[in-house]
């Protein structure tokens, strides 16, 4: 079992490295900036070239959605042009936008699977970010979310991969010990689980799994002391004998 997980390490890291030589950026900047890759069936959306720049005009009081590439904004649907990532792969990106009207327009980063969505991410334009894909990410893809009335130039775009192979191995290893720990577990009482939970929940638990609390003050210190297999945090009320009593979730009382 473990020489498995070697190779799907190994893999993995190779992945990162070819990836990051043959195709370090992720979206060239001429074709980000040129308007007949983008597309919205939305009326109150239109859009041309502006030069070395594309005009977007919403005339809507609503957010609308606008997609790079793809010819849909249905963002549940499975991409049909390859944007690839590797699971867990960083990369860092900067979309620069100029507004007029409502300054509100959001990037959204939709990551996707073998064969469904993911998650998406909207970020703000205008600055640069790192962005980790998640561990069951392949496939990419980007939009923007216009906001109310307005009016919006894509000026710019960089966005390439990010690889530290000193990091990337590190990561991987870890990775490897943590899946390692928990193939070994043969009964679920062998279990440590790190939790925020009211006392009905405590309870329940208690008996199957080695419970492990910890409150705001000293998380770091009792995760790192404990090294749980696990993290469970359910919406809780009082939340670990109330020292996270307000910090999971807001009430009606608040």
């Amino acid at each position: 079992m473990k020489k498995i997980e070697n190779i799907y390490h190994e893999i993995e890291y190779l992945q990162k490295k070819i990836l990051n030589n043959i195709r370090p950026e992720v979206i060239e900047q001429e074709d980000f900036i040129n308007a007949d890759n983008w597309h919205s069936s939305n009326e109150a959306l239109t859009f041309e070239q502006a030069g070395q720049a594309v005009k977007i005009k919403n005339t809507s009081d609503h957010y609308v959605y606008f997609s790079y590439l793809e010819t849909n904004l249905l963002f549940s649907r499975y991409p049909a042009n390859i944007m690839e990532a590797v699971p867990g792969e960083l990369f860092e990106f900067h979309i620069q936008l100029e507004t007029t009207g409502v300054n509100a327009t959001k990037i959204a980063i939709i990551e996707y699977g073998h064969k469904e969505k993911v998650k998406a991410t909207l970020f703000d334009p205008n600055k640069k970010y790192r962005f980790q894909a998640s561990p069951d990410t392949v496939r990419l893809r980007f939009a923007l979310r216009v906001q109310g009335k307005s009016e919006v130039f894509i000026t710019g775009c960089a966005c390439h991969r990010v690889f530290d192979e000193a990091k990337a191995h590190a990561q991987g290893s870890a990775q490897l010990e943590a899946r390692t720990r928990l193939a070994n577990i043969q009964h679920t009482k062998e279990l440590r689980m790190a939790c925020i939970f009211d006392e009905f929940t405590r309870t329940c638990y208690d008996k199957e799994v080695q419970l492990i609390s910890f409150t705001p003050d000293n998380w770091e210190e009792v995760l790192e002391r404990e090294q749980p297999h696990v993290l469970m945090v359910e919406s809780a009320w009082h939340g670990n004998e109330k020292a996270w009593e307000y910090k999971i979730g807001r009430y009606a009382n608040q």
